[in-house]
Formats: C-alpha cells, sequence, structure tokens
C-alpha cells in the first residue's frame, strides 16, 4: 500500500487545566504518521508532503529514520498554536501563520491523507490529488477555521460541499459538525452530513463518543467512561486508521472497530503520566 500524507505542522503549547505541559510539534500530519509508524511500521510505503520551518528539522530526520518520504517546502514561518484543555473540552489560540501549501504530484497512491489546520490546503490542491489517490481521506478541521486577531472562528467556505463530494472519508470533532449542521444530537449531524454527500463517508468523534455515517450505515461506539487530560490528536489517529483499514478490508464496521481501538491504546499510553479525570 502507498499511502500520502498532505498538511503542514504545527508547533503546540499545551496547558491542561491551566498549568503548562509541553511544547511540541503536532498538527494533523503530526500524528497520521505516528499513528501509521506505531500500528504499521515500516509495513506501507509513505510519503509526506508539507510545508516545513527551522522548528520541526528535529522531527523531520526522525521521519527520514523510519523510512517515510518526504517533499518538503522550507518556509520561515509555521502554525504555532495555544492548546488549552479544562473539564474535557479544548480552546485553541494562533500566534502564527504557515503560507499555503502549494505542491503537484507525479506518482500514483492508495491512500490520501489530507489534513491542513489553518487552511493552507486550497480545494484545487484536492482536485489534483483526486485523479492520483485511489481513496481520499480529509479531516475537515483546516477548511473551516480562520484566525481573528489570535483567536481561531469557524467558517463555512463556499466550497465546502465540493470538499466532501471529492472525499471519500471526512472526519470533524462534534463542535464542528454541530457548526456544519446546526444540531446537537450526534445521529442527526451524521444523516445532515451524508445527505450533503451521499457518496462520502462520515466520522465525527469526541473524547465520549464515535459516529459513523453512510449512505445506508450508521453506528455510533461510546467510548469507555472516562476522560484522559490529552486528548491532542485522538481524531488525527483516529482518521488515519479507520482510513487505512477501510482500504485493506472494504468494510466501515471493521475499519472503525479497529481505529477506535487502536486510538484507545494510544490515548492510553499517551496519559499514562498524568492522571485522568472522570466526569
Amino acid at each position: 500500500m502507498k499511502i500520502i500524507v498532505i498538511g503542514n505542522p504545527t508547533i503546540d503549547n499545551i496547558y491542561v487545566n491551566g498549568r503548562f505541559t509541553k511544547r511540541c510539534v503536532g498538527g494533523g500530519i503530526y500524528y497520521t504518521i505516528e499513528a501509521i509508524n506505531e500500528v504499521y511500521g515500516q509495513r506501507y510505503r509513505t510519503k509526506l508532503v508539507s510545508i516545513i520551518s527551522p522548528y520541526q528539522y528535529t522531527w523531520i530526520y526522525k521521519l527520514y529514520r523510519i523510512g517515510v518520504e518526504i517533499k518538503a517546502y522550507p518556509d520561515t514561518r509555521t502554525n504555532i498554536f495555544i492548546l488549552k484543555y479544562k473539564g474535557g473540552r479544548r480552546t485553541i489560540g494562533l500566534i502564527e501563520k504557515s503560507s499555503p501549501l502549494i505542491f503537484s504530484l507525479t506518482d500514483s497512491y492508495d491512500v490520501a491523507i489530507i489534513n491542513p489546520v489553518m487552511g493552507e490546503i486550497l480545494p484545487q490542491q484536492l482536485k489534483i490529488v483526486k485523479t492520483r489517490a485511489r481513496l481520499i481521506a480529509i479531516d475537515i478541521q483546516g477548511f473551516i477555521r480562520r484566525s481573528i486577531n489570535t483567536s481561531i472562528k469557524y467558517f463555512k467556505p463556499p466550497y465546502l460541499e465540493e470538499l466532501f463530494r471529492l472525499s471519500n472519508i471526512v472526519h470533524m470533532n462534534d463542535d464542528e459538525a454541530e457548526y456544519i449542521t446546526g444540531t446537537r444530537n450526534i445521529e442527526h449531524q451524521v444523516k445532515r452530513l451524508v445527505r450533503l454527500s451521499p457518496g462520502t463517508i462520515f466520522l465525527v468523534s469526541s473524547p465520549t463518543h464515535v459516529a459513523m455515517g453512510t449512505n445506508s450505515l450508521y453506528e455510533y461506539i461510546e467510548v469507555p467512561d472516562i476522560r484522559y487530560s490529552d486528548t491532542t490528536g485522538a481524531g488525527d489517529y483516529l482518521l488515519t486508521i479507520f482510513s487505512i483499514e477501510l482500504y485493506s478490508s472494504n468494510d466501515p464496521m471493521i475499519a472503525l472497530a479497529r481505529a477506535v481501538k487502536y486510538t484507545q491504546k494510544w490515548l492510553e499510553k499517551k496519559n499514562a503520566s498524568s492522571r485522568p479525570a472522570t466526569p
């Protein structure tokens, strides 16, 4: 299997319950690569297309060491975020924004995972990927965010439904789903999304649940009754495993069960040094 991962990394300053905990490389592509490496090792050929600043050079060197092929466009700027977790919820602030990611592709791929964080990938770039990949999975976060000063707000771009139709799989968190659909009911969220693009599989996740919908199927999985103090990257991890398993099995139910299982194991490991807070 040949996998291509497209998007820009971030520098994340993470606070939990008002206390600074760490500063690290992050962003959807970071957790996508981590998921591929942890679950599949070097079983599949993986390529990353990204803008890289000096902040991420050490991380890029680590990717080379585990066999990831990299097409990097150098830049002096990067996405720098402040992520604050409290009571199971997250707020995000933006300090610095990277340049748009403009790229071309010559090879073909089985799975493409498109994971922007702040609008660095444009719809016309997704059309390029469509001609080169058999299965396209996107995380909607970077397509519907815009910054106002340091605050990040959602907006509905005019090409939103086109993004859905170009994609085989679309992931979003529950806040993003509520914004797009106008309802807090999980089942209604998924079904309204499917009506916008019947040929697309939608995943909606939160720290307490994962819902999946297709034109003919709806499935809801409740996550075990525990709140992890740091859930950064969980949605990206889930999307990655789901996409690869769907391509392998051609069965959304099998792919969802495996994706939830591996994401839970990863969250337990990630939070092992922090005492989880129960609801």
